[in-house]
């Protein structure tokens, strides 16, 4: 008699692209229904999304093995609750603010001391399994942010926890990420979509237009900001830097295609998306410290130990120079292939039984 497809729910925040791809990859092989939690701010709309999900779940729980949740906090909570409670089994995808403190930002779940992080404890504590995308978000220190250093990973802020921790990177398509032949426009370019000077800070921004500032004979590209932003913060972009906002993920591709060089000067991250697929597309990386952006540039690029516009401004100069575009590909072909997230993925819940319940 053959095994029935287990059923998962998937819950999540904002849709982003990884979290499409995990639904593309769970949805071929197993029953998956989407749950957003929607990404409200203020405390009566964050309760009132609290109050839908502990009903949703009380309703439904029985149509379901397993529980899927992208980030701890809030929307795990009422997962592992449920499951805990009537044998279900969760899965919790840590992917980067849900693992660290950054209190030069006031970023990150355990900034403070409070509700949000409570549950995100718990989460932690009772999930059956913890899997971040990468492995600074178990423990690590940042020392990018402070050369004393900053300790980071949920392991420095949570005292226990119960289940299994595995690291699993996100995976990228190789066909879809490649070098488009098109004739180069832009010198150097940098993705982070931002709609708060929080964010801006933490992505680095600053940063880069710093060291636009200070290269007027290159030129930059800044995507993901929007003019409005900007002008609050009364900040002066200089004439070589090109500012654009949202961008589809083909005009993304053709962006990567016709610069030389990618930056990743974030103060804080996971595994940056962008930066995987920007190698993917032969750009040359430059990247801070942080978490995951090391081990994805490895030997192929440049990584500035220290937020310092005369080191990014050295690093960005090395990078012009080079050019090597097949190394950052295959790099992010070797470590992060989007078939390593499907195998581990699916072994993972394939060896879970699902619920007589």
């Amino acid at each position: 008699m053959a095994r029935a497809k287990q059923r998962i729910l998937l819950i999540y925040s904002p849709w982003t692209t990884f979290t499409k791809a995990d639904y593309d990859i769970l949805s071929s092989k197993y029953d998956v229904t989407k749950y957003q939690f929607k990404p409200e701010k203020g405390i009566i709309k964050v309760g009132i999304e609290f109050v839908k999900q502990f009903f949703y779940l009380a309703i439904n729980y029985r149509k379901f093995d397993v529980f899927f949740t992208w980030f701890a906090g809030y929307q795990s909570f009422w997962p592992v609750f449920f499951a805990k409670i009537f044998n279900k089994k969760t899965l919790l995808i840590i992917g980067g603010y849900d693992a660290v403190s950054i209190p030069q930002i006031k970023f990150g779940l355990f900034y403070k001391k409070n509700l949000r992080a409570l549950l995100g404890k718990l989460s932690y504590r009772f999930g059956d399994y913890i899997l971040p995308v990468d492995d600074s978000l178990i423990n690590s220190m940042n020392y990018y942010i402070n050369p004393k250093g900053e300790p980071q990973g949920f392991m420095n802020f949570v005292r226990k926890t119960n289940g299994i921790v595995k690291t699993v990177p996100t995976g990228y398509n190789e066909h879809y990420w490649r070098r488009l032949d098109l004739p180069q426009k832009g010198d150097v370019i940098t993705v982070g979509v931002c709609y708060d000077e929080k964010v801006f800070l933490r992505k680095g921004h600053d940063i880069f237009l710093m060291l636009a500032e200070n290269m007027p004979e290159l030129n930059f590209t800044l995507v993901g900001v929007a003019m409005p932003l900007l002008e609050e913060m009364q900040i002066k972009v200089p004439p070589n830097v090109n500012i654009l906002s949202f961008v589809s993920q083909d005009s993304l591709r053709e962006l990567f295609s016709t610069h030389k060089v990618f930056t990743q000067l974030s103060m804080s991250e996971g595994l940056p998306n962008t930066l995987c697929e920007a190698m993917l597309c032969g750009c040359i990386p430059v990247g801070s410290e942080v978490n995951g952006i090391p081990l994805a540039i490895g030997e192929t690029g440049f990584v500035i130990k220290k937020k310092d516009v005369r080191e990014a401004k050295e690093a960005v100069t090395r990078a012009i120079k080079r050019n090597d575009r097949l190394s950052p590909r295959a790099r992010i072909l070797e470590l992060f292939h989007e078939n390593n997230r499907i195998n581990a993925l699916t072994n993972i819940i394939d060896e879970l039984k699902p619920s007589k319940i």
